[in-house]
């Protein structure tokens, strides 16, 4: 195994550290208050994912290189884009765009943390990662100020948000070509193949954070599923092939053999069928849901408690009308934000968000449930998945209604799109 990834292979690392380098350099040149550097995600455990260019001996990460930055004073987001870039330029790549990204385009996200908010960091699964599996590239080894907390004081809504990451994901990228037998550029498809590897990833997450075994590799927690298997059946039940192809795709994401994947389309199918099967499973399991379609109640109640309940502790104990009063509050606050955002985006006002209490990141997590199931694997339409996921929407971004027929789901599918990533690049969480 290399140290970035599972790759055998000295130039895979040689090649990821000249990007490291970059960054360093660039970060040093450009934030020169910065007291340390971290590489954090797939690449900082060992598990990222690139693909090979075996003949030149060069790579193109699939995705990012997450960075945490820490500093004694804040640093505006305008100056750590702006960073972002310069690395990005000279690395080779063009970097992510909010509205779409190419071929070999692949971006640097920079994340700041101050001395005091890392005394202070929540027990989030990131800052778990954070502190046990991230490298250190410049500076002080700070990770010692953390608070200690340990997996079983990990926030359930962490797993669900990963989850439903993946199903909006899966939504943005599978065209109608794909139903129609009609051509995708490679790099749509690679794309597509690489965010179902990550959906079957993100299945064992939630499972494994329900079960209290959660661990913070990739690996680590497909050995606690095997290891636990027995505690699925209802779950085996249903999808007899999920924990195989949980494995499959944890070597899909780890070593990406895009040509593979032969049948894209039947796998997407799969796999989304398999996503909401796993989130119904953990509704039902946590919060005695019916079904998936309980979503948007469970978590208008719930889903912000866990990042509340820390908050107000620290500073109040357990009162449990505080609580509540803030949940409500939380909501309402991300209404006008996301109001403010489509003003300054999208030059829109968009009164009804005035009157919302439901968080719209809510909103667009469960909109996906239904525009995902709104395609059939006949090549035809679910009316009433189309219709309702419009409607919800529609409730928090103006556009037009698009007929209803494949043309129309592909004009919807990336007004999906473009909702999702405006606001889920606002790196609330």
């Amino acid at each position: 195994m290399g140290k970035y990834t599972t790759y055998n292979e000295p130039w895979v690392d040689e090649e990821i550290e000249r990007h490291i380098k970059i960054a360093a350099d660039k970060i040093k040149a450009h934030l020169p208050q910065v007291l340390s550097i971290f590489l954090v995600g797939g690449f900082g455990r060992g598990e990222g994912s690139v693909r090979l260019e075996k003949e030149q001996k060069k790579i193109i990460p699939i995705n990012d290189y997450d960075l945490y930055l820490i500093a004694e004073k804040p640093i505006e987001e305008d100056r750590l884009n702006k960073t972002a870039k310069e690395i990005e330029k000279e690395a080779g790549s063009r970097g992510y765009s909010l509205y779409g990204y190419s071929e070999k385009e692949f971006y640097f996200d920079l994340r700041l943390v101050t001395l005091a908010q890392l005394k202070k960091l929540p027990p989030l699964i990131k800052y778990y990662e954070f502190r046990h599996s991230s490298m250190l590239i410049f500076g002080e080894d700070l990770r010692n100020l953390m608070p200690e907390f340990n997996k079983n004081d990990l926030p359930f809504s962490d797993g669900l948000r990963f989850l439903l990451n993946r199903i909006c994901h899966i939504t943005e990228w599978f065209s109608v070509n794909y139903l129609k037998n009609e051509s995708v550029k490679d790099w749509e498809k690679e794309t597509l193949i690489y965010d179902m590897s990550k959906t079957y990833l993100e299945c064992a997450t939630i499972l494994t954070l329900l079960r209290g075994y959660y661990e913070p590799t990739y690996q680590k927690r497909l050995e606690q599923l095997v290891v636990h298997e027995g505690e699925f059946k209802e779950l085996w039940q249903r999808f007899p092939d999920l924990l195989n192809k949980i494995k499959y795709f944890t070597g899909q994401k780890l070593q990406p053999n895009f040509k593979e994947i032969k049948d894209i389309k039947k796998i997407w199918f799969e796999t989304r069928d398999c996503a909401i099967g796993v989130l119904e499973f953990v509704l039902k399991e946590k919060y005695g849901a019916g079904n998936w379609r309980d979503f948007k109640r469970i978590a208008a109640k719930n889903y912000f408690k866990p990042y509340l309940s820390v908050f107000l502790f620290n500073r109040f104990g357990t009162l449990e009308f505080l609580s509540l009063l803030a949940n409500l509050l939380l909501h309402k606050y991300l209404n006008l934000l996301w109001f403010f955002r489509l003003i300054k985006f999208k030059k829109n006002i968009h009164w009804p968000l005035l009157f919302g209490f439901i968080d719209p990141g809510i909103l667009i997590f469960y909109a996906s449930l239904f525009l995902c199931q709104a395609v059939r694997n006949d090549g035809g339409l679910n009316k009433e998945m189309m219709v309702q996921g419009i409607k919800i929407l529609k409730s928090i971004y103006p556009f037009k209604t698009p007929p209803y027929d494949l043309d129309g789901y592909e004009n919807l599918r990336k007004i999906f799109s473009d909702i999702w990533r405006l606001y889920y690049f606002q790196k609330l969480l």
